[in-house]
């Protein structure tokens, strides 16, 4: 794998205040600093800062990281990230296996990004940007999105769309993309069926389109899109091998139903009835129907044969994409030596950057 991480020390993160919410939690535990007012590096030149913390942008509460490569230049593109329901913007760069540990805030020297994958992000010439979902105040740790499953209190199209807006006229990005996790994900499906012109693609990891949206998503420009899911996803009722849970392979059904565990757990913050997704294994044929009218192409097994580990499938020139993790659960993960549950795990594999390969190389 690309992005090899230095120094990488497993450990569990997915801590939802201090009970056993993490069923419900993408990630969670982290400290955020005070707002820092920056002017951006011009994007021709060799910026000496490589790290924003906690920007904000308009009158949004939502705090946002900027991490930059080494020498920038006029290509280089911009992809933000948004976490998945509970989440913090800080573990979710940690589960991307972007940063050493779970816990605090960016390191903002100018000559060593400790915890960043410098040569990732310098051979794709890519910046990420991590956004800070927000909380009803009656469910203060449910940060999440408002993407018709979940309600966080803020108008985030309205935010996302400043954000886009700010990337390209402020920061100088002329490429600037979409991905989320898990509710990140149902957001970014939003996104592409109700503000596609935002993001020039959008990325989804573990979060399908919400029923409620399926009825009414016809975007007026099919952006490039794809999702990425494990085949043993937990939480949205994916299951493969009827050993590992109680609820066993809804992978053919339409739609999906969260655990009750997480639906509980979520309370107020969840705003729509179950079955609260449409299932993305089924719907794929859907998206490639609308976006170039094309049948859903067949699955490419790699590797070749019964020990297979990805199954793919590519439409539409290659602007739509699903890739499907064998043995895989809601978060992805496969960290040696931690619990494979749920999301007990972070989502890429000890020492690379697997689920940044898949999606930057994608956006490229």
């Amino acid at each position: 794998m690309k992005g090899r991480l230095k120094g990488h020390h497993a450990r569990n993160i997915y801590i939802f205040t201090m009970t056993a919410l993490s069923a419900f939690l993408f990630q969670n535990c982290g400290t955020q600093t005070s707002n820092t007012t920056v002017s951006p590096e011009n994007p021709s030149g060799n910026p000496t800062q490589l790290v924003y913390n906690n920007l904000t942008f308009g009158t949004y509460p939502h705090k946002v990281d900027i991490i930059l490569p080494p020498n920038r230049d006029a290509n280089t593109r911009a992809v933000v990230m948004i976490h998945g329901g509970g989440g913090l913007k800080e573990n979710f760069a940690y589960a991307l296996g972007f940063k050493n540990t779970s816990e605090g805030v960016y390191n903002s020297n100018s000559d060593a990004v400790d915890g960043y994958i410098e040569d990732f992000l310098a051979q794709h010439n890519v910046a990420l940007i991590f956004a800070q979902g927000q909380a009803l105040p009656a469910k203060p740790e449910s940060y999440t999105w408002s993407n018709t499953i979940m309600n966080s209190g803020q108008n985030d199209v309205a935010f996302l769309q400043l954000l886009a807006q700010e990337l390209r006229q402020t920061w100088n990005f002329t490429k600037v993309y979409l991905s989320g996790h898990s509710m990140g994900g149902v957001m970014t499906n939003r996104m592409w069926c109700q503000s596609p012109t935002t993001f020039d693609g959008y990325g989804s990891i573990s979060g399908p389109l919400s029923n409620q949206l399926y009825s009414s998503c016809n975007p007026s420009v099919k952006k490039p899109y794809i999702h990425i899911t494990g085949l043993n996803d937990r939480i949205l009722q994916i299951v493969e091998d009827p050993t590992v849970g109680p609820n066993i392979n809804h992978a053919t059904d339409t739609t999906l139903t969260l655990d009750s565990l997480t639906r509980t757990l979520g309370g107020v913050a969840f705003v729509h009835s179950a079955p609260e997704f449409r299932n993305e294994l089924v719907s794929y044929s859907w998206r490639a129907n609308l976006m170039c009218a094309e049948t859903a192409s067949a699955k490419v097994y790699s590797p070749i044969g019964t020990n297979w580990k990805t199954a793919t499938q590519e439409n539409c020139g290659g602007n739509l994409k699903m890739v499907q993790l064998k043995n895989r659960d809601h978060c992805s993960g496969n960290r040696a030596g931690e619990d494979s549950y749920k999301c007990d795990v972070a989502m890429t594999t000890t020492g690379t950057t697997e689920i940044l390969d898949i999606l930057v190389d994608f956006f490229e």
